[in-house]
């Protein structure tokens, strides 16, 4: 299923997932983990608290400046054609660019709102590598601006972890590992489900009336 979701992500990636003409995004590439000069602090200090071997895994630590702030805020600088995927389940595109998106959990009632009832705060870039924000706060993640994506995280300090890898899967796995895996439901978890949801002959309660 890893391998799937970065075949299909990166086929996005490749056409385009908005249904706008875009340029081709920049090839799936060896990254810097620590992203320097990519991921900065908009205020505060960030610090590198080690990196393990391939897939690669960095920590990288924010943290605020003393005073009034009450949040975290980092620059992602971005390269032309550079795509993202990611935050959770989502009804609009996969790729990302252009919208601003909240990582409270929240029914979003329709396509393209940024809220979720199922967020999470990761984003895959297309470029090689992908980012685990380690907080539970409100989290809102802006990218309309071209050339950079603004995440502004509603705690002083916080966790971010750049993850790396010879391509897509490596870095979905490596965050499954890092998160934690899913037991493997029971058999009849995997067969058919069903659900009435939606339609203009249900009834109180979800159900449908009888015929007649």
């Amino acid at each position: 299923m890893t391998v799937l979701l970065a075949v299909l992500l990166c086929l996005v990636a490749a056409t385009g997932g908005s249904g706008t003409a875009v340029g081709p995004p920049p090839p799936w590439g060896p990254v810097d983990p620590t992203l320097v000069g990519v991921l900065t602090p908009l205020h505060g200090t960030r610090t590198i608290t080690g990196c393990s071997p391939e897939p690669g895994l960095c920590s990288v630590h924010l943290r605020a400046p003393d005073g009034p702030t009450a949040g975290t805020a980092v620059r992602l600088a971005t390269q032309p054609g550079e795509r993202f995927f990611g935050m959770g389940e989502r009804f609009g595109s996969l790729d990302l660019n252009g919208q601003v998106l909240s990582n409270r959990a929240h029914d979003g009632m329709g396509h393209e709102t940024g809220t979720s009832y199922s967020p999470t705060p990761f984003l895959l870039s297309s470029r090689g590598y992908g980012l685990q924000v380690g907080t539970s706060a409100d989290l809102t993640v802006d990218l309309t601006t071209p050339g950079e994506i603004t995440i502004d995280i509603a705690e002083r300090g916080t966790v971010i972890d750049v993850l790396t890898g010879p391509g897509p899967a490596a870095v979905l796995a490596r965050r499954a590992e890092l998160t934690g895996l899913p037991p493997v439901p029971p058999d009849w978890g995997l067969g058919v489900w069903k659900s009435l949801i939606g339609g203009a002959g249900r009834g109180p309660g979800g159900h449908r009336p009888p015929p007649g």
